[in-house]
């Protein structure tokens, strides 16, 4: 729960921010969503959505909910032509609805608004995401989105390489309530085989423990940079560890890691970092 009483929070804290943005930089920002979707970012989720589309037959999903989770290079285009649609729609906020003057000369207005947070949790339709956060962005609302189960690739899955049970249990609880799929390997070298295992896109990150049995993180680390899959081998990985002294820090650059968390788990600290690290990738 503190994980989504977070999520909340920073929701809340940027909608002070959409609030007193102006329809020119709404617009600007909705141009770069659309443009995104024209650029490798796009071919990234197209490979992500294969991964949806097997397991979706693995799991016998019937033909029409296969159907709709399907992303083609189509319509990601017919997404950023939307995008760009929702751009071009006047401007909501301001707009003056309805109104009048009392008896004594008080003048009343009714003025669209925002609403502040908006959370929607849609079914198994990759492209909502964007619909979504499209229209959010244009009405000055952030939003919080959580997809189905089934479009979880198209839209992020973690892998936490964590050989203690309870730190496991913490981990995946606050990656869940934060919107993300979990799955987890109890060693470096597990963490390694399912990567191996794994298509190019399936996993979004890895959190890696450092102190691990068979193989420890800096290690395990090194082994997947050194991968002949250039996406497998370019993965963005978090140590995720105890030891939290600045030459802790440096070890973790130094093997190939991408950033350092520190235990015990500061939620605003975790979420901060992967959205860094992801919104850069």
């Amino acid at each position: 729960m503190n994980g989504l009483i977070e999520l909340g929070k920073k929701a809340k804290a940027a909608s002070h921010l959409l609030a007193a943005a102006t329809t020119a930089q709404k617009n600007k920002a909705l141009e770069a969503i659309a443009a995104a979707f024209e650029s490798d970012k796009g071919t990234e989720i197209l490979e992500a959505n294969q991964v949806d589309l097997s397991a979706a037959k693995e799991n016998g999903l019937s033909q029409a909910l296969t159907d709709r989770l399907r992303l083609t290079p189509e319509r990601l285009a017919d997404i950023s032509k939307g995008v760009r649609e929702v751009a071009a729609l006047p401007d909501p906020i301001g707009e003056i609805i309805g109104g009048g003057s009392r008896p004594n000369g008080l003048k009343i207005e009714k003025i669209r608004t925002p609403l502040g947070v908006v959370a929607m949790i849609f079914e198994a339709r990759p492209n909502v995401t964007a619909d979504a956060a499209a229209l959010c962005l244009k009405s000055s609302n952030a939003c919080i989105l959580r997809c189905g189960k089934e479009a979880i690739h198209s839209t992020g899955r973690i892998l936490l390489a964590e050989d203690n049970e309870l730190n496991q249990e913490i981990a995946q609880a606050i990656l869940e309530e934060a919107g993300f799929s979990v799955e987890i390997a109890g060693t470096g070298q597990e963490a390694l085989d399912m990567l191996c295992k794994s298509q190019p896109g399936y996993y979004q990150l890895i959190l890696m423990d450092i102190q691990m049995p068979e193989m420890n993180g800096y290690e395990a680390t090194k082994c997947i940079r050194r991968l002949e899959n250039p996406k497998l081998a370019s993965i963005p990985i978090l140590a995720m560890t105890a030891n939290a002294f600045e030459e802790d820090k440096q070890a973790a650059l130094k093997c190939g890691m991408n950033g350092h968390i520190s235990k015990p788990i500061d939620i605003s600290k975790l979420l901060e970092t992967l959205e860094s690290v992801l919104k850069i990738r």
